[in-house]
């Protein structure tokens, strides 16, 4: 139903074997590097690394070092890490003011980590110092939203028949009353987009708090329960044959960071699952920590490649980078620059508390929701060269905003 994963490729690699099985180090002055071997790589041997990496830095004297994890060029799959909060963790990292954990492949097209744990977040990180992501692709087995076409309306209800490959409604439904939502797209196989004008979401599977979930009709025929009992969308434009983006936000994050400083994500690509978040946290006796000098540079969030021809609405469910929460302290020392970012499946970018947001060369295009959200607790948002297509910049009250220019 969904393609397949690329077999793995063996490479050869090539240095002095340390105690870890499959891979080697080197050491030059402050400078630590583990290089892994293609055919060793799985969730423990990562999170053995890095746990050896964090390490190492912690020693007196390294805490200004570089720790370098580089990853091969290849596909590989990595399997849930049991009872963890991530797939790959980097909790308890903590560098100097020049020292850093850098965590790399050979670029977004040659080095692609597939999550097979859909529920658990990918890379996880709490009150990390020194971090920098570069060179991945990171994606799930599965797409996580689908879409179909219009095949009847009637008050309370739709039946849409999913486009053949795509995964079914029962799949990616969840018990949990968040993020189920239909809108309507253009009538394309090669480039449909969200239509932005009277298309409001539309809420299914909920209501009154009591769970309606998808029935399957007949075939590829699925009938989708509205949360609004009497609501009929033929009159807000489904008509027989449009085409609907359907999602549900069951896919975990890509990444998760709370608290800290000195986060760095570059030359990264992201599919299947596109909404990261990073926010501040809490310690362990209940105070509140920031989190601050983060960049994230050359990146993509695109959608998948086509099923049977056919190209997705959406790149993900979720939506794209979300910088902090309502209530965290706020984030600040922010640069987003050389980024495109492609048809979330909520706001491709969204601002929360923060204070301090560079936008640099940044192209949104076609979310479900916005293509930047900037809301009333975001401060001092200056951007350079935003293109945007197919969308729109607004705030938490959908009221369009105005970044002005950076100084």
């Amino acid at each position: 139903m969904f393609p397949p994963i690329k077999p793995l490729k063996k490479l050869a690699i090539f240095g002095v074997t340390l105690t870890l099985v499959g891979c080697s180090a080197t050491s030059i002055a402050n400078h630590k590097q583990w290089n892994l071997d293609a055919d060793k790589i799985n969730t423990s041997t990562l999170n053995s690394t890095i746990e050896e990496a964090i390490a190492y830095l912690k020693v007196a004297g390294n805490e200004n070092s570089i720790a370098t994890i580089s990853l091969p060029a290849g596909e590989f799959n990595l399997s849930s890490n049991q009872d963890k909060l991530g797939t790959l963790v980097f909790s308890g990292l903590e560098t100097g003011n020049n020292g850093k954990l850098l965590f790399k492949g050979q670029g977004r097209n040659k080095t692609t980590l597939v999550f097979s744990d859909f529920e658990q977040i990918a890379v996880y990180g709490k009150m990390t110092q020194g971090l920098t992501l570069q060179g991945l692709h990171f994606t799930r087995e599965h797409y996580s939203a689908t879409q179909g076409e219009v095949v009847s309306t009637s008050p309370g209800e739709i039946i849409i028949n999913i486009h053949k490959g795509f995964p079914k409604p029962d799949f990616l439904w969840r018990y949990r009353d968040m993020g189920h939502y239909l809108k309507r797209a253009t009538n394309s196989q090669s480039n449909p987009k969200i239509i932005q004008q009277a298309n409001k979401q539309v809420k299914y599977g909920y209501r009154s708090g009591s769970a309606y979930p998808p029935e399957h009709v007949k075939g590829l025929q699925w009938r989708f329960h509205l949360a609004n009992a009497n609501q009929d969308l033929a009159d807000n434009g489904y008509t027989k044959g449009s085409y609907v983006a359907i999602k549900a936000k069951k896919s975990a994050f890509p990444y998760s960071f709370k608290g800290g400083e000195r986060l760095t994500m570059n030359n990264i690509k992201w599919t299947h699952s596109t909404r990261g978040i990073i926010r501040g946290t809490k310690d362990k006796d209940g105070n509140q920590v920031a989190i601050k000098d983060i960049t994230i540079s050359n990146c993509k969030m695109v959608r998948a490649a086509p099923i049977f021809e056919q190209t997705p609405i959406l790149s993900a469910s979720g939506g794209g980078i979300q910088l902090n929460q309502p209530d965290d302290l706020p984030a600040t020392n922010i640069l987003i620059r050389n980024c495109i970012l492609d048809s979330s499946g909520d706001d491709n970018i969204a601002l929360f508390n923060v204070d301090g947001v560079k936008l640099e060369n940044i192209t949104s295009k076609n979310a479900f929701a916005r293509s930047i959200l900037i809301t009333d607790k975001a401060k001092n948002v200056c951007g350079t060269n935003i293109k945007v297509i197919n969308g729109v910049i607004e705030n938490d009250k959908h009221q369009a905003v105005t970044i002005p220019a950076c100084p």
